[in-house]
């Protein structure tokens, strides 16, 4: 499982990404890709999540969806 992008500490807060997105919507984002692939992108989504962003999924992986902390059926 891709491992988890921690908090950081104090004032500084580095931009996460282009643009600094506050919400990011990933439409079936790992099909397709072998299991390298979809652990690096698994771990850049949650990473984002970790630095408080909104990562909206649609996916029907078992993988993917046990990475949500939450889910919308």
């Amino acid at each position: 499982m891709a491992s988890k992008v921690g908090k950081p500490a104090g004032r500084y807060r580095p931009c996460p990404g282009p643009g600094d997105p506050r919400v990011l919507v990933a439409d079936e984002t790992t099909a397709g890709l072998d299991v390298g692939s979809r652990e690096r992108v698994l771990g850049l989504l949650t990473g984002l999540a970790a630095w408080e962003r909104v990562v909206l999924i649609a996916s029907d992986d078992p993988q993917v969806l046990a990475a949500c902390s939450s889910l919308v059926r």
